[in-house]
């Protein structure tokens, strides 16, 4: 279920991203009363190596002048992080300059990686 948000996205350090689609989809948190049932949260391999990002639909609503909205799984796409430190920031500026600076939802971003045993230090998605 995803009460309300995008599906999360999971990046593998081959720039592959797999959109974790729910089940089923829920009305946002606080609204338990317009579901028709609880249900068991999905779950998903999270492997060494890979990142999991989650965001708010003030990304993936982001829109372009012409209406366009906002893709970041096709973005992210075969994408090698610039730095390790800056990687949502980077997202945030991509989302920025495709909608030419003109916000209209909030956003909230969340990036969990999981590193390989001696990993060199080398970034990815």
């Amino acid at each position: 279920m995803n009460c309300g948000h995008p599906a999360p996205l999971l990046l593998d350090a081959e720039g592959r991203v797999t959109t974790l689609t729910p089940r089923s989809f829920h009305p946002p948190l606080g609204m338990p009363d317009l579901a028709p049932a609880r249900h068991a949260p999905d779950t998903w391999d999270f492997p060494p190596g890979v990142t999991l990002l989650l965001y708010t639909d003030g990304i993936s609503e982001a829109r372009k002048a012409a209406g366009a909205f906002y893709d970041p799984a096709g973005w992210l796409t075969g994408r090698e992080s610039p730095t390790s430190a800056r990687p949502l920031s980077t997202l945030v500026d991509d989302v920025r300059r495709f909608s030419g600076g003109l916000a209209t939802d909030d956003t909230a971003l969340l990036a969990v990686h999981r590193p390989r045993p001696h990993a060199a230090s080398a970034a990815r998605w």
